[in-house]
């Protein structure tokens, strides 16, 4: 059957055992209605499946699917519009489903282009699990499961989980590009950025914030720390280095690592809203500005940040946290090593 007719089914499986929870849902989309939704999400494509989702409920109050809760396209949209207002991060997915502790996507992630799968993250950044290949075939699973008197409720609620191995392949996009997913390691020079090879943005975003694909391209240093160092003397100063990193950290969805090149270290920060193309592992290429005089402000080893943070870049770090002069940085670009 094809997910309208899954979801008509489920629906009057609802109607007959559930009621209570068809009283809490809100009437599908009309033509503006998923107008609107499609225009407010874009770049984001507006899946085939989700549209189908929506035209026939606009969520509501209800846990449904699971015991999911199926957000109206209010709370999509008040969810993007923090997300890039208040985290100064532009969405890569929105979470149609959330069974308050799982996100669950249904719309396409990166990566994935055309892939219908049902996807489910046990947090707000991390790798992804394919719960099924489609939402059709998850409600079918559900409607499967009704009609099955052997089964408990618990069991039923539980169908969307048994659909195979497939399914439970962890994929290693991050759903969500905040610079505070990282693996710490402070007993080791050069910690791991991410425990995901993947890091590449959609190229829509990229356009989103005036970036393409060619700004990820190494370019070619054009001075030494120490050389930057020197100059901002006098002014500030902006160039690309090349460099290693001897300690990395996160706080409030930042990134914070000191690089090494050899002749200086440089304490720098990414500036909220702007996206890292690429995290790399050993060497790399960075584009950091200082500020005039920024010599003279550089950190000793502590495991206070900079910034006169205590809290969770601090507490990570330890009291490893190197010396090093303050920079900001626009970009980093991983290397071959």
């Amino acid at each position: 059957m094809s997910l309208s007719s899954e979801l008509t089914a489920y629906e009057l499986w609802l109607h007959e055992n559930r009621p209570e929870l068809l009283q809490g849902m809100n009437p599908g989309l009309d033509d503006t209605g998923v107008g609107r939704l499609r225009e407010a999400i874009a770049p984001l494509r507006l899946t085939e499946q989700v549209e189908t989702l929506y035209r026939w409920r606009d969520g509501g109050s209800s846990t449904v699917f699971g015991g999911w809760w199926m957000r109206p396209v209010d709370a999509l949209l008040e969810w993007r519009e923090f997300c890039i207002d208040q985290l100064e991060h532009p969405p890569v997915w929105l979470p149609v489903f959330d069974d308050h502790v799982y996100g669950i996507v249904t719309l396409e992630v990166p990566g994935h282009s055309g892939d219908d799968s049902l996807w489910s993250s046990p947090t707000h950044d991390t790798g992804i699990f394919r719960l099924a290949h489609s939402l059709e075939a998850a409600v079918a699973a559900l409607n499967a499961a009704a009609l099955d008197e052997s089964l408990s409720e618990t069991e039923r609620d539980g169908a969307l989980f048994e659909q195979g191995l497939d399914s439970r392949v962890m994929t290693p996009y991050l759903l969500a590009r905040t610079p505070d997913r990282y693996v710490f390691g402070v007993d080791t020079v050069g910690a791991m950025y991410s425990d995901a090879p993947e890091t590449a943005w959609p190229e829509a975003w990229l356009a989103s914030v005036g970036l393409s694909r060619v700004d990820g391209q190494p370019r070619g240093a054009t001075h030494t720390i120490a050389e930057l160092i020197e100059l901002s003397k006098s002014a500030p100063v902006s160039g690309t280095i090349r460099a290693r990193a001897v300690a990395v950290g996160g706080q409030e969805l930042r990134l914070m690592m000191v690089v090494d090149d050899g002749t200086g270290r440089l304490d720098v920060a990414q500036p909220h809203g702007t996206p890292i193309l690429e995290r790399g592992r050993g060497e790399m290429e960075l584009d950091v500005t200082l500020d005039a005089g920024a010599g003279d402000s550089a950190s000793a080893d502590s495991s206070v940040g900079r910034d006169g943070s205590t809290g969770a870049l601090a507490g990570l770090v330890g009291a490893r946290w190197p010396a090093a002069v303050p920079a900001t940085m626009t970009a980093v670009r991983p290397l071959a090593d």
